[in-house]
């Protein structure tokens, strides 16, 4: 028999947003996320937490791809925010939305309102087959409230149409690196270096769609190493340590402007970051005994000029 006690820990929430959550129609899966999220957030004191992919799956237990969609519905629908993106080592870290009046839900209710009698009642319409373009087969509804005519309702139709669909992509469209994966946060970096250098340089944007060919190459850069080998990839703290060096090398910088530049070069990046390193050793080195020269030099004239000084006495 389980043993629960306060004095082993509790989740301080508030009543009214507890209250909230109960009335949002969600699925298991969504509900196991928010229970997570809570749990790492008000559960520690904190508005916002860190949370990975990985993290969630193995506090909930569920499916990656089905935590990754539902979270991002979620995010969509304003209950989760994102109250800091990911970086190239660390994850996006989330929490609670606590203003439930901007949660966008798909029931027509309001959370915490009860509907008057003047829009209760409803119009169930079904979305024609020919216009599910990249949607599995299955029934689609959408519940749309009578307003004062029939033009309004046909227009809050293909509202709902255009809105549906832009967020339902086929899955050769989809990315295969979400914001998470470490070849995505590389290619982030990478970009990030590159802008730094020059802020109009043209590279995708930073969303993984529009680098999932940067991702891409990193991710073969790193299970395959360099182009036409095998078995011979960088692990992630060596991609990242000779990006940054090459992005501040003055040579290498204006030639590497992409991640599979990166990638074709990798080997002669990683010969001259090391044969640079051996040339700042030898640098300080002859530093140093050029130093001890001229502290030689210079005891030398000291005790010169005291041996004339006792010969003129």
């Amino acid at each position: 028999m389980a043993d629960v006690q306060l004095e082993n820990g509790y989740t301080r929430i508030a009543n009214e947003l507890l209250e909230s959550l109960s009335q949002v129609k969600l699925n298991g899966t969504q509900y196991a996320i928010l229970l997570c999220v809570i749990r790492s957030t008000y559960g520690f004191q904190k508005k916002s937490h860190e949370l990975s992919l990985n993290y969630i799956k193995k506090y909930t237990g569920r499916n990656k791809n089905h935590i990754k969609k539902e979270l991002d519905k979620l995010i969509d629908k304003k209950v989760v925010k994102v109250y800091k993106k990911p970086t190239f080592n660390k994850s996006r870290k989330l929490g609670i939305n606590k203003d439930y009046t901007v949660w966008q839900l798909e029931d027509s209710t309001q959370i915490g309102v009860h509907p008057s009698k003047e829009n209760t009642h409803s119009t169930l319409i079904r979305v024609p087959p020919s216009t599910q373009i990249g949607v599995p087969k299955k029934k689609v509804y959408k519940e749309i409230y009578k307003d004062k005519d029939q033009v309004t309702l046909v227009r809050n139709l293909k509202k709902f149409q255009t809105d549906y669909f832009k967020k339902v992509l086929p899955p050769d469209k989809q990315p295969k690196f979400d914001i998470d994966s470490m070849p995505y946060k590389a290619a982030k970096y990478l970009r990030k270096l590159i802008l730094e250098n020059n802020s109009k340089e043209p590279v995708p944007d930073e969303n993984p769609k529009e680098l999932k060919d940067w991702a891409l190459e990193l991710d073969r850069l790193n299970r395959l190493g360099p182009v036409g080998a095998k078995n011979k990839g960088y692990n992630w703290k060596e991609i990242g340590r000779i990006m940054e060096w090459c992005q501040d090398d003055s040579f290498w910088k204006k030639n590497i402007k992409s991640a599979s530049k990166f990638r074709k070069q990798i080997t002669k990046l990683e010969d001259n970051m090391e044969d640079n390193a051996g040339n700042n050793n030898y640098k300080s080195k002859k530093e140093k005994s050029n130093k001890a020269v001229k502290n030689l030099y210079k005891k030398y004239e000291q005790e010169e000029s005291k041996n004339v000084q006792k010969g003129n006495s």
